[in-house]
């Protein structure tokens, strides 16, 4: 295993005698890790504690032909894998899979440019420079010894984010008796970091009323009937900041601005088109977001969302009221950057 205060020598290598004209000796590091991960206020975070060690198995060397030199070039390649080590695995990252890929790339980027810089260890100065700049860094990335507490580790994470749901909208109040409830889907995209979150979309909603009566006048009653087709759009652009979070819930309160495009048809009994109309309006909205998160890793998150809103409109065709929207979407995210720090 690899040790701060022991260098390598031939005792951890195997003898091999008669190696002349063949390669005389040679080194065969391995890596040794035990896996943990631990979810963190939404997030898979993992953690390695980690041995760099040397196979004996595998590394051999001729007595007759072994170097001081040639020890030290294959101690500066164990210490290259150490120090590999720890800048890739030897800190909490943000995943939830052991991958030892990343730390086998950059350890295979290391040593094949340090053994064509040294000719394979035959240059002495390019071994002693790389010894000074290997100690210097061993020094600034410190070994962490155990399993950190990661409930004091913070990620500040940055989604893209899509989402397609459905709504209910259903208008509250003066002129609640002109339109049936609304249904409709919604689809849009969003961004996240840390606490805040913009969401931008468009709803597409229906509705269908039929109503009758009796009419009277000095001669005779009619019977008249009224259908009614109504399409809204609602363009809309939200902003929420969470105040409560834990390992599934993220609850934002939001704010948010619209449009509302109504088209209407109404036809008699017999479906003959009596008239139509299109009228827009501008839009507040207020509300609440509850996220529930059914899924996250490094790269992807999967979200069911539940919201409430509270919608603010005034135009010719309903007048000024309030409506009553309520919703679940599915949102699914796509992990842009992390920064993992206490």
């Amino acid at each position: 295993m690899w040790n701060e205060s022991k260098d390598l020598t031939w005792d951890d290598f195997t003898p091999q005698h008669g190696l002349e004209g063949k390669t005389s000796s040679n080194i065969s590091i391995y890596l040794c890790p035990e896996y943990h991960d631990q979810k963190i206020r939404n997030s898979y975070y993992y953690w390695y504690e980690y041995q760099v060690a040397v196979n004996p198995n595998k590394s051999f060397y001729d007595p007759e032909f072994a170097t001081a030199w040639e020890l030290r070039y294959y101690n500066l390649l164990f210490d290259i894998a150490e120090l590999s080590a720890r800048e890739v695995l030897g800190h909490p990252q943000l995943g939830g899979k052991e991958d030892e890929g990343p730390f086998q790339e950059l350890l295979d980027a290391r040593i094949n440019a340090f053994e064509l810089e040294s000719e394979y260890g035959k240059d002495t100065t390019v071994i002693t420079a790389y010894e000074k700049e290997v100690e210097k860094e061993l020094a600034r990335n410190q070994r962490q010894e155990s399993f950190p507490d990661l409930s004091s580790y913070r990620c500040d994470r940055s989604d893209l984010t899509t989402f397609i749901g459905y709504n209910n909208d259903r208008i509250i109040g003066t002129g609640a008796d002109i339109f049936e409830p609304f249904n409709g889907l919604s689809i849009g995209l969003g961004w996240s970091y840390r606490n805040f979150k913009i969401d931008a979309g468009v709803g597409f909603l229906w509705s269908r009323t039929l109503k009758s009566g009796l009419y009277h006048d000095i001669k005779q009653d009619y019977d008249w009937v009224e259908k009614r087709k109504t399409m809204k759009i609602n363009p809309f652009l939200t902003i929420g900041y969470a105040l409560y979070s834990n390992n599934y819930i993220t609850v934002h309160p939001v704010i948010g601005i619209s449009s509302s495009y109504y088209s209407q048809d109404w036809k008699d009994e017999d479906d003959v088109k009596k008239s139509s109309s299109i009228t827009s309006s501008p839009c507040w909205i207020f509300g609440l977001e509850t996220d529930w998160t059914t899924h996250i890793d490094a790269i992807n998150s999967n979200i069911l969302r539940f919201k409430i809103h509270g919608v603010h409109e005034k135009n010719d065709v309903i007048g000024d009221v309030w409506s009553l929207n309520i919703g679940v979407s599915l949102v699914l995210g796509i992990n842009l950057k992390s920064n993992f720090h206490k």
